[in-house]
């Protein structure tokens, strides 16, 4: 999830841990300005295989607690411009050739997908494990993004009671550029 998806939803999801709005994006500006190599390898892993448990390895050294939380949005609700009310499509018959279709196909269409979803799903890898350890899904056709956003910080709390964010231990630019030259105040034996 990129940092514009997160800031709408991090005051939001802070009820889940404790209220703290301190959930820094391991994804983020400071990855990206931190440490530029990996930033590039994870974006390649993850348009080559999505969000695994490799990808998840890779940036869990800079992790500074024993979880990562990773927040997958699939959809967002729409603003309606209608004062509420919206119209549902209904499945259309399809278009026949001369000879009807072919055998075990439908004459109908399935009905197009509902844009009012607003999708979202937490899964947590833990550190120790190497692996993905549990998940929390959202799907939710309503109008009012607080009422899901609360229903998916309580699912999400049950899971992780007690839970706190402590964010990430991203190298700065300057720290890079720091390491790469020599520290001449080092001590030496």
């Amino acid at each position: 999830m990129d940092e514009k998806a997160w800031l709408p939803l991090e005051p939001k999801l802070a009820q889940a841990f404790g209220g703290s709005r301190t959930c820094e994006p391991g994804y983020g500006k400071r990855m990206r300005d931190g440490d530029d190599a990996l930033s590039h390898q994870v974006d390649h892993m993850v348009r080559e295989n999505g969000i695994d448990d490799d990808v998840l390895e890779k940036v869990a050294p800079a992790a500074r607690g024993d979880f990562i939380l990773v927040l997958m949005l699939y959809k967002k609700v729409p603003q309606l411009h209608d004062g509420g009310a919206r119209m549902r499509v209904s499945a259309q018959p399809m278009a026949m050739g001369r000879r009807g279709g072919r055998p075990g196909m439908s004459r109908y269409a399935p009905p197009p997908e509902d844009d009012h979803v607003f999708e979202l799903s937490a899964s947590l890898f833990s550190r120790a494990a190497h692996k993905l350890v549990a998940q929390v899904d959202l799907r939710y056709t309503g109008d009012d993004l607080d009422e899901a956003m609360s229903s998916f910080a309580k699912k999400l709390e049950t899971v992780v009671p007690g839970a706190t964010c402590v964010g990430w231990n991203w190298p700065s630019p300057d720290e890079e550029l720091d390491a790469a030259e020599p520290d001449v105040a080092a001590s030496i034996e």
